[in-house]
Parts: C-alpha cells; sequence; structure tokens
C-alpha cells in the first residue's frame, strides 16, 4: 500500500505564507485531511491549515521550535469532530530533507496522543516543509508503525509532484532526448512517475494517448467500453478500416505495443457508468476527459471536486450546414476545487445527464419518453475532422505540461481555453463557480470517500 498527500493548491500557498512570515525560525501548524483509499493507494487530500498560534509556541529558532501540550489539542478535537486525518507540520532549515533526531524523539508521543483523542484508521501524519524546498513527510498508522509518504501532490494553478525519490537518479532513454532538451531531465523524470487517465479513446482521446505514450509518461489508464465504427478512421489513432467492431481500447493497446515505449497501460474495456470502473479513477494523478457523453464528464467533474485529481476535459464543435462549415469550435477545460466546474460553464446540463444515464441504463423507459417528446434524440453523429480533434488534444497536452514546467508564464491561471478555428481565434476564461452549484461548497472540495462514491447513486 502507498500514501501520498494531496494538498489544495489554497492549502498549500497558506502554508508558505505561514513559513515565510517568520524567515529566520521554524513555524508549525497542522493540515487537516479527508481520505481515499484505492487498492494500491491510501490518499490523504489536505483541505484546511491552522498555524500553531504564537500564544501557543514556548520557543523556536532556525533549527527547532517548541510548543506547549494545549497547542495540538484544539487541532486534534477539530479532527475528531471533523472525521478528518490530523497532520503536524512544521518548517525545516533550507536543504534539510529528513526527519531531525528531535523529530524522530518526538513525533511518538504526539501520535499516540493523537490517535487516543482522534482514533482514525487510515491513520495520521506528519509533514515538513523545508525552505526554498519540496514538502516531504511520513505516514503514522494506528498499531504505531510508519509509512513513509511516497508522493505530495500541490493542485491548483500549477501542479506539483513532490516524490520521495532515491538519490541515484534512474537513466533517461536516450529517445527521450528532444524532450529533456526542452524541459530538462527532472521533467522527464516527473512525466516517468505520473499515472495518468484518459476516459474516452476516439478522435481526441487516441491523440492524447499518443501524446502521452511518446512522451514518457509513467502510466496510462484508458477507459471506454466502446467498439469501433470504421466511419471513425479518419481521425482515432492507431484505427485501420479493418478494425470494425474490435474494442476500442483494444486498438490503444496495439499503438502501445507498436511504439515500444515504457509506459505502463492498463485498459478498462467498458464505461465509466460502472460504479466498480469509476472508483479506479481515484489512482490516477490527472485525467484527460474525452468523452462527448454528458454522463462520463459529469462522473469526471465529481472526480475534480471530490477528490482534488484535475481533469482536463476537451471538446470539438463543428456546425455544418448542408455540407458548409459555419463554425468550428473546440475548448480545453481545466477542472479542479476552486474552478467553475462543467455544469456551472454550461458545458453540460442536469436534463441531457439524465437523459443519457436513463437511456444507458433503462433504454426501453428512454425511448418511450422520446416518442412522447419528453426525451431529446440521443446518439445523432456529429462532424469530425482530425486536424480539429488533433489540435485540441495537442492543446490539452500542452495544458499539463505548462502547469507542470510553467512555459506559458507565472501569470497565466486560464481554466479554460477556446479556440475557434474559423475565426484563427482563441479565447481563455477562468470564470468563477455560480454561487448555487455545488462546485462553490468547500465542504464537497477534496471531501474524499463517503457513503455513496461521488455523492452518486449508481446504476446496475
Amino acid at each position: 500500500m502507498k500514501f501520498s498527500l494531496t494538498l489544495l493548491e489554497p492549502v498549500y500557498e497558506a502554508i508558505g505564507a505561514h513559513v515565510t512570515k517568520t524567515p529566520d525560525a521554524e513555524v508549525a501548524g497542522f493540515v487537516f485531511a479527508k481520505t481515499s483509499r484505492s487498492k494500491y493507494e491510501t490518499r490523504y487530500i489536505g483541505r484546511e491549515f491552522r498555524p500553531v498560534a504564537e500564544a501557543n509556541v514556548i520557543r523556536q529558532s532556525e533549527t527547532e521550535i517548541a510548543l506547549t501540550s494545549e497547542a495540538y489539542c484544539p487541532a486534534l478535537q477539530y479532527a475528531d469532530e471533523t472525521k478528518q486525518s490530523f497532520w503536524f507540520f512544521h518548517s525545516h532549515p533550507k536543504d534539510a530533507l529528513e526527519f531531525s533526531p528531535r523529530d524522530n524523539a518526538e513525533e511518538p508521543k504526539l501520535f499516540r496522543t493523537a490517535f487516543v483523542r482522534a482514533p482514525n484508521p487510515l491513520g495520521h501524519g506528519s509533514l515538513v516543509l523545508p525552505r526554498f524546498g519540496l514538502p516531504f513527510g511520513r505516514v503514522w498508522l494506528p498499531d504505531g508503525s510508519v509509512a513513509p509518504l511516497e508522493r505530495v501532490r500541490v493542485i491548483g494553478s500549477r501542479l506539483i509532484f513532490a516524490d520521495a525519490i532515491s538519490i541515484e537518479q534512474p537513466a533517461i532513454p536516450h529517445f527521450f532526448d528532444r524532450q529533456v532538451r526542452a524541459f530538462g531531465p527532472d521533467i522527464q523524470r516527473l512525466l516517468g512517475r505520473l499515472n495518468v487517465g484518459v476516459v474516452g479513446c476516439g478522435g481526441t482521446g487516441s491523440a492524447v494517448c499518443e501524446q502521452l505514450l511518446r512522451l514518457g509518461v509513467g502510466k496510462l489508464g484508458v477507459y471506454d467500453g466502446g467498439r469501433f465504427e470504421d466511419s471513425n478512421v479518419n481521425r482515432v489513432y492507431g484505427s485501420t478500416i479493418h478494425d470494425e467492431g474490435i474494442p476500442k481500447v483494444e486498438i490503444i493497446e496495439r499503438l502501445a505495443k507498436s511504439l515500444g515505449l515504457p509506459t505502463v497501460l492498463r485498459t478498462f474495456d467498458n464505461y465509466i457508468y460502472h460504479e466498480e470502473t469509476a472508483l479506479t479513477l481515484r489512482e490516477h494523478d490527472l485525467i484527460f476527459g474525452c468523452t462527448d457523453d454528458e454522463v462520463g464528464r459529469s462522473i469526471l467533474n465529481q472526480v475534480a471536486l471530490r477528490y482534488a485529481i484535475p481533469v482536463f476535459d476537451v471538446g470539438v464543435k463543428i456546425d455544418s450546414d448542408d455540407h458548409i462549415i459555419r463554425s468550428v469550435t473546440g475548448r480545453v477545460t481545466a477542472l479542479y476545487p476552486g474552478t467553475a466546474c462543467l455544469f456551472c460553464r454550461g458545458r453540460i446540463s442536469p436534463k441531457r445527464v439524465a437523459e443519457q444515464s436513463r437511456a444507458f441504463f433503462t433504454p426501453e423507459e428512454s425511448e418511450a419518453l422520446r416518442r412522447e417528446g419528453y426525451a431529446d434524440e440521443l446518439d445523432v453523429p456529429n462532424p469530425a475532422v482530425i486536424p480539429f480533434t488533433s489540435a485540441i488534444a495537442s492543446s490539452a497536452v500542452a495544458e499539463l505540461l505548462h502547469r507542470l514546467t510553467g512555459f506559458m508564464g507565472n501569470d497565466r491561471r486560464t481554466t479554460e481555453v477556446i479556440y475557434r478555428f474559423d475565426q484563427t481565434e482563441i479565447g481563455r476564461n477562468s470564470v468563477a463557480s455560480a454561487p448555487e452549484c455545488q462546485c462553490a461548497n468547500r465542504k464537497i472540495w477534496g471531501a474524499g470517500d463517503g457513503r455513496n462514491y461521488l455523492g452518486m447513486l449508481w446504476g446496475k
């Protein structure tokens, strides 16, 4: 079982501000995290940060901070009341990249108390932020054992993945040399450690998969329960006119095998409408949403919101009348807690989600409603042309690279990019959440596992 901590960007910024406020001494505070446990990983999702009150600081220096016992009591009580994991945070001097002997001596006593006052079967943790460095930490489990925190993620306008890695870095395969020349070896190694999901492997999804494979991502999970139709060969990468009727994910498997690159591929010949399949979405560091259906998009919307797993949702629309193109529009929308969701933006609607869900799980009922005029026509083939789908796929992957590297500039905090191909125009926006929308409800941000996965009732 691996352990990781995901921090919402406002939480990480609050921690950083607390550290820089007292530049010549260690500081401390508390992070409160919801949890998620999948087959391979336990994630803690840090949603709140509280600095230690100055009145509870006994002494502090550049290499030490000592607190009163009263400093911990309110924090442990709050963790218990809100059913959250308790994390003790403190800063370290520059370049101090491991726990100090004092930490090792004091923390066992602290966390024995923590499990008495705030029992949590998934554990509590300790987080350290060195000055001018990346965070690291460890997990304390109920039986008194300690596990390394293998990854700390920061999710927001920029994406940070701080991993507990060995001093001796693996060699980078020579065929990534041109990318290393662009972004450097650290980014290439980071790409090799990422676990990325792609939902839908049609025109945009297959292009995203091909680019992620060639970028050298470490793990790639591809989801699509559809069968290939030869009318899609004009835009699906890796497909041929002989693939009629085969699972779409098999085309991606064949493509990956033909490339021979080191990415570990996992395919799901199923739709994420099914809970068992949708549960595996929690295993990814980030996801590309390349599905045309609004049910799938609504599920990804919730994954981004409740698990702080960023989703890059893509779409292309060609408005053609009597074989004359009136407009071609594509978009890349970044979803994570604190951004406007797809419902807010009008990209999906509750009505269409309900109709598509009904058509999938109870087709007879859906058809009856359609005949009676209570439901819209579904699954009408839309125009699709490879230059446009490929351009949007490339834009989505470039968006990921920007959020890892900042190559578009630190001031760029756009959450949606809109391409109007027929007008040679690119628009950007960062609209706020609608006040009445659930994505504006901070209680849901990073809420993790609950009684009903994603707060939804699942069909069978």
